[in-house]
């Protein structure tokens, strides 16, 4: 199911990160193209209007020719008596150096036959390996005044042409490379996106089975006592008061397993609204430390509190009495006999640090960042008591925690102690009404 939706988020990333690279490249194609396009029709603009100055006809040069190239009425172009085109070159001097003539005859007859092989059905043409882009406007000849005749401005665009041929290339080449790397990404960016859910539906089958798991026992039991009462109706309730208080147990128990799971569920939305008020750190802990002495003093277990006056932070007064309830009575369960406990509260400056220490059996390295998983109990660890815990104490504690935009993480060492350390930050906190 999950390699399927994976294969759907990656064609549809694919597919969209394409057309999106597409339309930029394309974007950028057509912008260059309009650019090159541009730059060519202002040279044969501009070339018209400097067309009375004497300019440098050089061959060889990416520039502008001049041809004045005589046409009838119809402007439909003239022929000499040999059948060739009948043109000046222009500016005069130039049609009338004989020498520079003679050298480039060959090249100007070429532009004007090509022009007049061309002109009627487009304004481009090839000659002699090099394009060329033409345009034209009515002239008056000097020489020849009776004549009607067309200016003719020659443009050799052979470099524009070059240039648009490489970034045509360059592009296309960029958006293989952005195709191919986009490939990759989405192969990774569909296993981020599925991940989470993934997880989600891992937890929600783990939670389906350990809620099940924690219900089976408590129901087989109550299933048994029930038939053994219906067995010996004929009994007195006092006699039958062994099962019918296992039972009642039994029914705490899952209402407990019950109220948990519903609270850790409503503190893990991200829907929950709560009422939030500037609550007293410093004072809730002492209060909360004052309440677990006596079942510490059973246990032969010492509290001690290093608490910083006057510690404020502006959050749900009963979500973090649960929170400190949770870590206290979890700092007394998987205690020693004459063991320790530290509970420690600092501020500096928009920095809250609290600390809950232990001395006990500890927790495995590997095994720290699963204590805050749903159901899970280091039963190897901790096997004092865990029949009685049902391993959400601590998930709900994180999601307390991430509700107070805090943190928290667990350090231990192995039969020597285990901390718990919440960290705050008031700065990032908003009133919330």
């Amino acid at each position: 199911m999950f390699n399927e939706l994976k294969n759907k988020l990656y064609k549809m990333i694919l597919t969209l990160g394409g057309i999106f690279s597409l339309i930029i490249f394309f974007g950028i194609f057509l912008g260059s193209y309009f650019s090159f396009q541009r730059s060519m029709e202002d040279t044969l603009h501009d070339s018209f209007k400097t067309a009375t100055q004497n300019q440098a006809v050089i061959p060889q040069k990416e520039s502008c020719v001049l041809l004045l190239i005589y046409v009838d009425e119809n402007n439909n172009i003239l022929k000499n008596e040999q059948g060739n085109v009948d043109y000046e070159i222009y500016p005069y001097e130039f049609e009338n150096d004989i020498e520079f003539k003679t050298k480039y005859s060959w090249w100007f007859d070429g532009l004007a036959t090509s022009i007049d092989q061309t002109y009627q059905d487009d304004n481009l043409f090839k000659f002699n390996n090099k394009r060329y882009i033409f345009n034209n406007i009515s002239y008056t000849s000097t020489t020849h005044p009776e004549k009607r005749c067309m200016l003719y401005s020659i443009l050799d665009y052979s470099s524009y042409y070059s240039n648009f041929q490489v970034t045509f290339f360059s592009l296309l080449i960029g958006y293989c490379l952005v195709i191919l790397l986009l490939s990759f990404s989405s192969v990774t960016l569909a296993d981020k996106i599925v991940a989470p859910v993934h997880d989600a539906f891992v937890k929600q089958k783990d939670l389906i089975a350990n809620a099940s798991h924690e219900l089976k026992t408590p129901l087989t039991i109550i299933s048994t006592n029930t038939s053994i009462i219906l067995e010996h109706q004929d009994e007195t309730i006092q006699s039958q008061e062994k099962w019918i208080s296992s039972s009642k147990q039994q029914v705490d128990r899952m209402n407990q397993l019950i109220q948990q799971m519903l609270y850790l569920s409503k503190t893990e939305s991200m829907f929950l609204v709560e009422q939030h008020d500037e609550v007293n750190l410093s004072e809730s802990i002492k209060k909360i430390a004052m309440e677990f002495d006596s079942v510490a003093f059973e246990q032969k277990i010492h509290i001690q509190l290093n608490i910083q006056k006057d510690v404020l932070y502006y959050c749900n007064q009963n979500s973090f009495n649960n929170l400190v309830t949770i870590l206290l009575d979890n700092a007394i369960k998987y205690n020693n006999e004459n063991g320790v406990i530290k509970i420690t509260l600092t501020q500096k400056k928009n920095k809250i640090e609290m600390i809950f220490f232990n001395t006990g059996k500890g927790i495995e390295k590997e095994n720290l960042e699963k204590i805050f998983q749903r159901f899970y109990k280091e039963d190897k660890a901790f096997s004092k008591n865990s029949h009685q815990s049902f391993g959400l104490g601590l998930a709900i504690a994180k999601a307390i925690v991430t509700q107070m935009n805090g943190s928290i993480y667990a350090e231990s060492e192995k039969n020597v102690y285990t901390q718990f350390i919440i960290k705050l930050q008031k700065k990032g906190l908003q009133r919330k009404k």
